[in-house]
């Protein structure tokens, strides 16, 4: 049976599998509207839980909100990750997936797993989905896994990490910043830590009131479609109709996104000193040069294919 690793995280789930031998990978962003789409011009994918329709919609002006802590218990997340299986290269069959949970929801604050959690989250993704007009993946067993701390497994063997320097793992990604502090070249974790209000949102929300104010009503995955994207000018040109605010927007992205390093420095100066600094997740691409240049007395590094990083070390976990 295929076992594919999937961090269903509330702006997108990325997938990752081995194939002859070699890791295949798979981002798939989260839109999802209640209610089905036609399906008369394009191949829609249309969903059914329980008696309850949605729809895969990135351009519905009143898609569902995934950025919130509920949402890993929720409909949307389910749906996530099977529109995430049924958009990759991956044919519709029996599987076994390892999904992800927040740290603030894997661990209690005294550092053990928190099982009614686990439980939960397991049970939800092994909820029967309906795909209309469509096979769909059946998932037989689902393991939990916390997200941050085994993104960084293998850079602390390449770094050659002393057993005394202390690092701290931080997964900056939509909703929450999750920080594991390691002790020496192991997953030796000695505190976990998450803030559910410190995420990419923030900067999402920002672009969306701008945009709002140059006559331009976006949602929050074409917001975060600008995000992503490396010529956020272009991206903005293209849907912009007053075209006089293009640099009032950008503007204020990038004051939305220093906001978010000032943050995310801010709560890293609250825990533990530590010696090491690893960034994982889709914020790391945005505020890795903030944070580098904050902490000039600390060996600061951004994983390689930080959103990718944790879904690709869990294919060797």
């Amino acid at each position: 049976m295929l076992s594919v690793m999937c961090d269903d995280g509330s702006t997108c789930v990325k997938l990752a599998w081995l194939e002859n031998g070699n890791i295949k990978t798979h981002i798939s962003p989260n839109a999802f509207r209640e209610g089905w789409k036609s399906e008369a011009f394009n191949q829609v994918l249309n969903f059914d839980i329980d008696g309850k329709k949605y729809a895969f919609d990135k351009g519905h002006n009143a898609i569902l909100s995934t950025t919130n802590i509920a949402f890993q218990y929720s409909d949307l997340d389910l749906l996530a990750i099977h529109k995430a299986l049924l958009t990759s290269t991956l044919s519709p069959q029996e599987i076994e997936i390892t999904v992800t949970l927040p740290i603030n929801e894997f661990f209690h604050q005294d550092g053990q797993k928190n099982m009614a959690n686990i439980e939960r989250k397991r049970n939800n993704v092994l909820r029967k989905v309906k795909v209309n007009n469509n096979q769909s993946f059946e998932i037989k067993s689902v393991f939990v896994m916390p997200e941050s701390v085994p993104a960084v497994a293998e850079e602390l063997k390449k770094d050659d990490v002393s057993p005394l320097e202390k690092s701290i793992i931080v997964d900056l990604g939509g909703t929450t910043m999750d920080c594991g502090i390691i002790t020496g070249g192991e997953l030796d974790v000695s505190e976990v830590y998450g803030n559910a209000s410190i995420g990419t949102r923030s900067v999402a929300i920002a672009i969306i009131k701008a945009m709002g104010i140059a006559d331009s009503d976006i949602n929050e995955y074409e917001a975060n479609a600008i995000l992503s994207s490396e010529d956020k000018r272009k991206e903005i040109s293209a849907i912009i109709n007053n075209r006089s605010m293009i640099d009032h927007v950008m503007t204020e992205i990038n004051n939305a996104i220093e906001n978010y390093a000032k943050s995310v420095i801010s709560q890293i100066e609250q825990l533990q000193k530590v010696n090491r600094i690893y960034l994982a997740g889709g914020g790391a691409e945005l505020i890795d040069n903030y944070v580098t240049a904050h902490f000039r007395n600390k060996k600061v590094r951004k994983l390689d294919d930080a959103q990718l990083a944790l879904v690709k070390t869990l294919v060797y976990v």
